[in-house]
């Protein structure tokens, strides 16, 4: 009696797992109002040329400028919000460029031009649900940022400066968020700075507070 009672405990087990690996995703809808906090890793692409930077030298008189790039930087960012409902957010962030780098060789000498930039954003954010955990996102607002950059002598004349710029541009962009759980997303977003090609790619978490 005893072995019957523990074989049919065993078969309720297994079905109970087998259902369980069976059953339709659990859906986590967000709660519809409510502050959030996140952070992104990913990449930024500045929409500088090699002909802009060749241009540049040959204005200062330089000859035979040849220039290499390397146009893209470790960005990263931290983020937070406020949801008013499950479609409209305002999101505020601090974003971290990273660092980008030309190497222009020119006759009788050769030279580094690096540039890091550091800003804030403000948008509206908008999001339409297509299904429980997926949802798209569109933003647009404005990012006031500054610009560091250092250029000096590998070899040849020394020419050697510091500059620092800063401004504020439109910012738009578009991703997608997945509901991990009822207070955690992963995001995934594209960012573009108007007046030029520079994008902004990143990949990060989200949460609910």
């Amino acid at each position: 009696m005893l072995g019957k009672k523990k074989q049919v405990a065993r078969n309720a087990l297994g079905a109970a797992l087998i259902l369980a690996f069976t059953a339709a995703p659990v859906a986590f809808a967000a709660d519809e109002k409510g502050w959030y906090m996140g952070a992104s890793l990913g990449q930024y692409k500045d929409d500088t040329s090699k002909d802009e930077i060749d241009a540049a030298f040959k204005a200062a008189g330089a000859t035979n400028p040849s220039t290499t790039l390397d146009d893209t930087g470790d960005a990263w960012k931290l983020f937070g919000g406020y949801q008013f409902t499950k479609n409209w957010a305002v999101e505020f962030a601090y974003v971290d460029f990273g660092k980008v780098s030309a190497d222009t060789t020119v006759t009788g000498g050769r030279y580094k031009i690096e540039s890091t930039a550091k800003g804030w954003s403000l948008a509206g954010v908008g999001t339409a649900m297509v299904s429980d955990n997926l949802g798209l996102f569109g933003k647009l607002g404005v990012l006031s940022y500054e610009v560091d950059g250092k250029l000096s002598t590998v070899s040849g004349t020394a020419v050697n400066f510091n500059v620092s710029d800063s401004d504020t541009k439109a910012l738009y962009g578009a991703g997608l968020k997945y509901n991990l759980t009822k207070q955690m997303s992963l995001r995934a977003e594209w960012e573009q700075i108007e007046g030029g090609d520079d994008k902004l790619i990143t990949i990060g978490i989200q949460y609910k507070l």
